[in-house]
């Protein structure tokens, strides 16, 4: 009776490893990188932080949409002047990377108030929000978004 509770102890110990590890990996590893540049950008779009932004895109970002970089820089800059503030939802994170690429899928609603007290959506809606797919490439300065899917033009 003493061999089962032992081995049952150490199966429960084994598990509690393993769990952890990957628990570590998801906050450590590349995973949890690109989800620190997820919450980053959150962060910097709700206090209108533009160069913070961008300095999570690559300067060659294109998408199949046709927005480059400079298409992105002029997007933020009107958002950050017609709105005050923001509010960012984002749901669901899955990242996925492998080598020097990865992939972070979500769902995602933005909505603001203009500096005219209107409150409005640019991204999604509540209840029906916008799910969106950021391609990502790591490079010598770290993990930078490089593709965008699923944000209306």
């Amino acid at each position: 009776m003493r061999h089962r509770v032992w081995i049952i102890l150490l199966g429960v110990a084994l598990l509690a490893v393993i769990g952890g590890a990957l628990r570590a990996r998801m906050y450590f590893g590349d995973e949890g990188r690109i989800r620190q540049i997820i919450e980053k950008a959150r962060r910097a779009t709700l206090a209108r932080n533009m160069s913070a932004v961008l300095e999570l895109v690559a300067t060659d970002y294109g998408d199949g949409e046709g927005r480059t970089y400079a298409d992105i820089r002029r997007g933020l800059h009107e958002a950050f002047t017609q709105f005050a503030s923001f509010k960012v939802d984002l749901h669901r994170l899955r990242v996925l990377a492998a080598g020097d690429s990865a992939q972070a899928a979500f769902d995602l609603v933005v909505s603001g108030t203009t500096v005219h007290g209107e409150t409005g959506f640019l991204v999604g809606s509540f209840g029906t929000p916008t799910h969106v797919t950021l391609y990502l490439r790591k490079d010598r300065s770290g993990w930078k978004i490089v593709r965008g899917e699923g944000f209306s033009a």
